[in-house]
């Protein structure tokens, strides 16, 4: 045998398997997400339990009887086959394994167009990285390599007629995994039909078996279980977008996002953005080359639907993939040295940010859906009806049903326009949570601190008692029950107060917050580590205080800037109180650095901060300089992004202990 050919053999594979490893490594993340995989772990067992497809709940206390649609069946039992056999790293290694599918499907499917291997894994990387924005271990994965199979079919089916027979199959399946996207589908075949009546030159001719396979997958889908309810699921569900941030467009997201979303959507909105403007630019260089694909073409208007909808975008990058790697390939061809450096520089750049922002592991999502929660009730044989969020009930549910019943969880069609999404919706909003809670009589209350200011009162309410806080979730029951189960109980902790403790408790509180970090190693630990510096400066503990905040690793990905932001703040208080001017002017410094410029899309946004007001107290506290003192008090008094709790008569009044009575600013 040549050995040139043997050689080159032996390098094409070599290349194909190396790309498909970096595919498999991407994708590959610890199982929770968002909550949802884990109603339909339940799902899944249930049917295998039961051997029905579930239309009534049982898991919720506030919908309990009402109808559901297990839209998702299929997936829920390939799911729960999968964790009970090979546990959360089967689970982990499954979803990557449907993106590895995926991107054999896109290799074949654009080298059937013709597109050589370099450019086509060229293209397939820089796609990878935009697909990799929105991979969850949810079933929606699965669609997307159906959706390669139906344009490998429809490549195909004029050479191979028959192979058009793979449909009604294919959409069987489809409805029964995930039959919520199958409109989508019908979408797809409708374009193909009138891409077949558009390029007939001669009389329109549509065989038999493509009319019988096209009628057989249309009717074929409404075989699945819960027939239309499943088809037009996504209608169904629709007014739940009004307040799930997927759900939302790109500039939706941009302008209403939450802090902590926001410092990480923008990137990966950014990248996308990056994408579309390559799409853009090459279409425009080369568009002899993209009119030659009339359907290709029409497929590009799906990078427009992120914009109506975020969750699109990874369909929206795999519809346009097959153009852009021709495109690609026409770049190359032409500008061949500075095609690949401009196209390697953006597939390094796309895929560097995209690992940056995601979280990468593999088995269960220990730190977000914490196994120390299930253990607690457990050991205290805890029971009853639940109030907890819609990420956190599903995982409850799934592990303690039927000890547990909870309040609301991630299957939307369950309770869109019901009385209590609504009052849950007005918890996230910011109403008392009390109220909410008289009026549904929960026996034990799971929440997180940081997704609303509504929770506060809960850790000032007579009858209820903190037994469980990892810097993300905190654990409520009644102090009766408190008191017979003989648990641990932090009475003094209040993460949203200014110091982390509850008024004159400051040394008690810090003495739980060092107990709660004892058996945290999670990456919520360092939001308790903060909190335990707070609540030490309260209790007048500085230097030990100094100690804790100068050890605190604030290194989150994204994130970072909102922890940088709280230690420099810490150091700059401890600065001022041990009467430190030389540390509070350098960590003043940095302190305004790390609120500032965080924002790709809006560079005169700051993170909130008591930076303006620090600015000023330097000059009342450390230096005498009037000029600075009045130029930086106008700024403070103007600053949107001030959170310091002081108010301006209090502020005035130091400044004229300094300074006399000078003239300031007058205040908006």
């Amino acid at each position: 045998m040549n050995i040139h050919y043997i050689k080159s053999f032996l390098k094409k594979h070599l290349l194909l398997f190396i790309f498909f490893l970096f595919i498999f490594i991407f994708f590959l993340h610890p199982v929770g997400g968002d909550g949802d995989i884990y109603h339909h772990l339940y799902t899944g067992r249930d049917i295998l339990q039961y051997h029905a497809i579930p239309s009534v709940d049982k898991y919720t206390f506030t919908e309990n009887g009402s109808h559901w649609i297990a839209n998702a069946w299929g997936m829920g039992v390939i799911f729960y086959l999968i964790y009970i056999i090979f546990g959360g790293t089967g689970l982990s290694i499954f979803v990557s394994l449907i993106a590895v599918l995926l991107f054999v499907l896109s290799y074949k499917l654009v080298r059937a167009y013709g597109v050589g291997m370099t450019s086509a894994l060229l293209t397939l990387t820089i796609g990878a990285s935009i697909v990799g924005i929105r991979w969850l271990n949810r079933p929606e994965i699965i669609m997307y390599p159906i959706f390669v199979g139906l344009l490998l079919i429809n490549f195909y089916q004029e050479k191979h007629p028959k192979i058009v027979l793979f449909y009604p199959p294919i959409f069987f399946l489809w409805a029964n995994l995930y039959g919520a996207s199958v409109v989508i589908g019908y979408g797809l075949l409708g374009l193909f039909v009138v891409q077949k009546i558009l390029s007939s030159r001669k009389k329109l001719q549509i065989s038999k078996v493509y009319i019988i396979s096209l009628i057989s997958s249309f009717l074929l889908a409404f075989v699945n279980g819960n027939g239309t309810d499943t088809l037009f699921y996504s209608y169904i569900i629709r007014g739940i977008g009004q307040w799930q941030g997927e759900w939302l467009g790109i500039f939706s997201i941009l302008n209403e996002s939450s802090l902590n979303y926001l410092l990480i959507d923008q990137y990966n909105i950014a990248v996308y953005f990056l994408y579309l403007a390559l799409c853009i630019i090459l279409a425009c260089l080369f568009f002899n080359t993209a009119k030659k694909y009339p359907l290709l073409l029409v497929l590009w208007l799906a990078l427009l639907w992120p914009f109506l909808q975020i969750r699109q975008t990874t369909i929206a990058t795999i519809l346009s993939l097959p153009l852009l790697a021709l495109l690609i390939q026409a770049s190359i061809k032409r500008w061949r040295k500075y095609a690949y450096s401009i196209l390697l520089t953006l597939a390094a750049i796309s895929v560097g940010i995209i690992w940056w922002t995601s979280i990468h592991g593999i088995g269960m999502d220990k730190t977000e859906y914490s196994e120390d929660i299930i253990s607690l009730f457990n050991k205290y044989n805890l029971s009853g009806n639940v109030y907890t969020d819609q990420q956190f009930g599903s995982f409850l549910s799934f592990y303690l049903y039927p000890k547990v019943r909870v309040f609301i969880d991630t299957r939307d069609d369950l309770f869109v326009a019901t009385p209590s999404l609504k009052d849950y919706e007005n918890v996230l909003e910011g109403k008392d949570i009390l109220p909410i809670i008289n009026k549904y009589h929960p026996s034990i209350l799971v929440i997180d601190p940081g997704s609303s200011p509504s929770y506060r009162s809960l850790f000032y309410a007579p009858n209820w008692d903190l037994v469980y806080y990892n810097g993300n979730r905190a654990i409520f029951v009644p102090g009766s029950i408190a008191k017979n189960k003989h648990m641990k109980t932090f009475p003094a902790i209040d993460p949203y107060a200014q110091y982390a403790t509850k008024p004159n408790m400051q040394l008690k509180a810090a003495k739980e917050y060092s107990e709660l970090l004892q058996n945290n190693n999670s990456r919520y630990s360092l939001q308790l580590q903060l909190q335990l510096a707070r609540s030490t400066i309260a209790g007048e503990k500085y230097d030990k205080s100094l100690s804790i905040v100068k050890q605190i690793d604030t290194n989150q990905g994204p994130l970072t800037p909102l922890f940088d932001a709280e230690k420099n703040r810490l150091l700059v208080l401890l600065s001022f109180t041990l009467n430190n001017c030389i540390d509070a002017k350098t960590n003043i410094a940095k302190y305004n650095e790390s609120v500032s410029g965080k924002f790709l899309f809006n560079w005169s946004k700051r993170i909130p901060s008591e930076a303006s007001f620090d600015n000023v107290y330097y000059y009342i506290a450390c230096e005498d300089n009037q000029a600075a003192l009045i130029k930086n008090y106008q700024a403070f008094i103007y600053d949107k992004y001030n959170s310091s709790p002081i108010d301006i008569p209090k502020l005035n009044s130091l400044i004229y202990q300094k300074y006399g009575n000078i003239s300031l600013p007058d205040s908006i």
